[in-house]
């Protein structure tokens, strides 16, 4: 039964600014009012005047502060668009969607925002400028009742903002209920810089002296771009008689590097330029107005939120958490992984400490201290094993995230009841496999050196526990030609758990014992000091 505006204080209408989103209303309670994400790609809370940047970058955003909450300490749980709109939109992992890398698309057996607001009565819509979201077989399309792609007028299929938002309005216009949800995701500031004219003379001055400099003039005026379209929309809420009941989000997929590591753009760290993101939400009745909070976020904590304030049940496989009218411990665990272009790369941190790890192109474990180094260029080699060292949890957490990423690639199990006889002949070549999906711990055990080999497997399993082989595809998902058989004592086949999938797994680092293994390999495995003997 729907609780009356006067006693919930709360026609919700939930603006998501640049990609996350926060309800609120009476606890547990359908709220009326619409539900509106509007996402600002590639946008860096730190060139934002709404975070104190010295350029009037954000002037809506500032104003949506004032009325709300801003977010300090937000982040993405990837660098590039696909997966980190389908964590905001899921509350999953982009790998337990399906859409971490270039040949993902998003499940359609998780459940979806936009869907969820649809099977609740609610109408839906969005204005898309990014071909990782628009584009109809990566499945974002989905539970959308109106979904606009918007396109540029050149070939860069760059529109503006503005552009994007009157596809918005439009679909406002169209409502005469607010009982809808709605999601703006507008594109810039990405890469190229394709600037309005109105906004191409602003923040006008000396000469730029560096690239640096150069580019990041044109960013804050692609900002203000974005910015400007945000507070079309607003307008147009307001006109309605939505504004003040709404409940507005403002926030980013990701953030963008201009030279802190060395490079350019985003997809290829997880350093916090990359990650960190802005997050302003206003609540219904101006709640919290003016509030500053600086716990750790995740944008997989968006539609917890949201659900919660809609009075929607919580799903045991979301990786968010609602913070809606809570607050998260300083050393919260915010974890972020990457597959993109040759890059393989993941992440976590845990209040002032930081480890990230190279998968490829070369491998790569540091560990940082933020609170003293919060440009992370001082980070510590972390080396192969757990050392007896502060971090070593931090370590092991960070391997425990990974490892519920690798469950959703394709693995073979074999496993030995005490007393049975099992021998295992298996065969993988290793050819054109250049990246296997390993974990730092698979990677220091058996080397990434040795992808391009052919690894024989041949003779008894080693312990009552079994062998655990995950052959891992490329970035396709698609498997290495392999020879598998197994049998009991007798030679006679028996079953097995054979999926899609040179990792081999087991406590033992003497798992090679008693089994042959193509000798080119052993060898290498040895000098790289992955196995022990001469």
């Amino acid at each position: 039964m729907r609780v009356p505006l006067s006693a919930c204080r709360a026609t919700i209408t939930v603006l998501i600014v640049a990609g996350l989103s926060a309800l609120s209303s009476c606890r547990g309670r359908v709220v009326d009012g619409p539900v509106i994400v509007y996402l600002v790609d590639t946008l860096r809370p730190d060139r934002m005047s709404a975070y104190g940047a010295k350029r009037d970058t954000s002037p809506a955003a500032k104003s949506l502060a004032s009325e709300g909450v801003l977010f300090q300490n937000a982040f993405a749980l990837s660098s590039w668009t696909r997966p980190a709109v389908a964590t905001l939109l899921t509350s999953r992992l982009p790998s337990e969607v399906g859409a971490l890398n270039r040949f993902g698309r998003l499940s359609d057996k998780v459940s979806y925002l936009p869907e969820m607001f649809r099977k609740h009565g609610w109408a839906t819509g969005a204005a898309v400028a990014n071909g990782n979201v628009d584009d109809p077989r990566l499945g974002f399309q989905r539970g959308f009742n109106h979904f606009f792609t918007v396109w540029g007028s050149s070939a860069d299929r760059k529109p503006s903002a503005e552009v994007v938002v009157a596809k918005a309005l439009a679909f406002v216009g169209s409502q005469s209920s607010p009982r809808f949800f709605l999601y703006v995701h507008v594109i810039d500031p990405h890469a190229p810089y394709k600037i309005p004219p109105k906004f191409r003379d602003l923040f006008a001055g000396p000469p730029a002296e560096t690239q640096r400099e150069a580019l990041l003039l044109d960013y804050d005026r692609e900002v203000r771009a974005a910015d400007a379209g945000f507070q079309n929309l607003a307008a147009a809420l307001k006109a309605k008689g939505w504004w003040r009941s709404a409940l507005v989000i403002f926030v980013s997929d990701h953030g963008e590097e201009f030279f802190e590591h060395g490079g350019l753009y985003h997809g290829n760290t997880l350093y916090d330029e990359q990650t960190r993101v802005p997050l302003v939400v206003k609540y219904p009745e101006y709640e919290q107005k003016g509030s500053v909070r600086s716990d750790p976020i995740s944008l997989a904590d968006v539609l917890p939120t949201v659900a919660e304030v809609m009075g929607w049940r919580s799903e045991n496989s979301w990786v968010g958490e609602s913070f809606w009218r809570r607050q998260f411990p300083p050393r919260r665990e915010i974890y972020a992984t990457e597959d993109l272009d040759g890059v393989r790369l993941y992440s976590l941190r845990r209040g002032p400490e930081k480890i990230t790890v190279s998968l490829y192109p070369s491998f790569d474990r540091r560990s940082f201290r933020l609170d003293r180094d919060p440009g992370e260029q001082a980070g510590a080699p972390v080396p192969c094993g757990l050392p007896s060292r502060p971090d070593s949890d931090l370590v092991s957490r960070l391997e425990s995230w990974r490892s519920r990423d690798l469950t959703h690639f394709p693995q073979i199990r074999f496993r030995k009841r005490p007393g049975e006889q099992v021998r295992v002949d298996l065969v993988v070549q290793l050819e054109g496999i250049a990246k296997p999906f390993l974990t730092a711990a698979d990677t220091c055990r058996y080397g990434a050196g040795a992808a391009g080999h052919s690894l024989t497997l041949r003779g008894p399993l080693p312990s009552a526990r079994g062998l655990d082989l995950r052959i891992s595809g490329d970035d396709r998902g698609t498997l290495p030609p392999y020879r598998l058989g197994v049998t009991d004592g007798e030679g006679r086949p028996i079953a097995m758990d054979g999926r899609r999938g040179l990792t081999v797994h087991s406590e033992r680092s003497d798992f090679l014992s008693g089994i042959s293994v193509d000798e080119a390999v052993v060898r290498r495995l040895k000098s790289l000091g992955y196995l022990g003997g001469k």
